[in-house]
């Protein structure tokens, strides 16, 4: 079904929203040496750290000799393996077979998907889930099973996501819920004791991540906008984002800042 739907995204060539500026313009991720994979894991000063996923452009740029084809087979792929990951993954919390086919389907066709499967830029997006629900698995099974080496690889797979992407640091706060749906107490010491390395993880990608923006960028954005302004916008897009995906109108693959001239933001934010 997955290819089916997105299988026409093969015939699509870059488009200029972050395409050329990550990939087209950018000569390290052209030419696929140990230089320049070292580079992508060792430059903070890229405005995004997301190694993994420049890795995966330039093998892409080199298998393809630069053909946006690759690219987009590679995103599909990607999508459908996050689908049998999604299947896999809520088949552990919630054993209905019905069940799991039915999310698995719905994250499969959602609109919302569309960008991330048909935008080559949203790579890191399709990239980041495969690390970041394989640890959530493999963590689900050390709730159960309390096996120490599913527990360690949970912690790689981890290391893996937030290379790929900054997003994936909200795991920390997702293993809290799977103890809570699998009977585990949030005041458990043992628990607590144990997240400690994915804190620590989180912790140098949030740094690293902070790196990573222009100084001028950070201060300034932060003097044009103020703290509750800002958490106004954050709490309303992420309230917004669980709208649209009961119904997912007026989708687009960019959401600029809302400007009210010298007003305050309207009451519904």
């Amino acid at each position: 079904i997955a290819f089916l739907l997105f299988f026409k995204t093969l015939s699509f060539d870059f488009v200029d929203i972050n395409d050329r500026q990550f990939i087209l313009n950018n000569e390290k991720v052209q030419t696929l040496n140990t230089e320049n994979i070292k580079s992508f894991f060792t430059n903070f000063k890229e405005n995004e750290y997301v190694p993994l996923t420049k890795v995966s452009y330039s093998i892409d740029y080199a298998l393809g000799n630069g053909s946006p084809f690759v690219f987009h087979l590679i995103n599909i792929l990607l999508h459908i393996f996050n689908i049998i990951l999604v299947f896999y993954f809520i088949k552990q919390i919630i054993p209905t077979f019905e069940i799991s086919v039915i999310i698995a389907l719905l994250f499969t066709i959602h609109p919302l998907f569309v960008e991330p499967v048909a935008l080559i830029s949203s790579r890191n997006m399709l990239l980041y889930p495969v690390f970041f629900l394989s640890s959530l698995i493999l963590y689900t099974k050390y709730v159960q099973k309390e096996e120490q080496l599913f527990y360690r690889w949970s912690i790689f797979f981890f290391l893996i996501a937030v290379m790929a992407s900054g997003k994936a640091i909200i795991l920390v706060l997702v293993l809290f819920i799977i103890d809570y749906m699998k009977g585990k107490s949030f005041i458990n010491k043992a628990l607590v004791i144990r997240k400690i390395p994915f804190f620590v993880i989180s912790l140098f990608f949030m740094i690293a991540g902070f790196l990573s923006k222009e100084p001028s960028q950070v201060f300034n954005n932060s003097l044009t906008y103020g703290v509750l302004y800002k958490l106004l916008l954050a709490s309303y897009s992420f309230v917004i984002y669980l709208v649209k995906i009961v119904a997912p109108f007026n989708l687009s693959v960019f959401y600029p800042i809302p400007e009210f001239a010298g007003e305050g933001l309207p009451f519904y934010y």
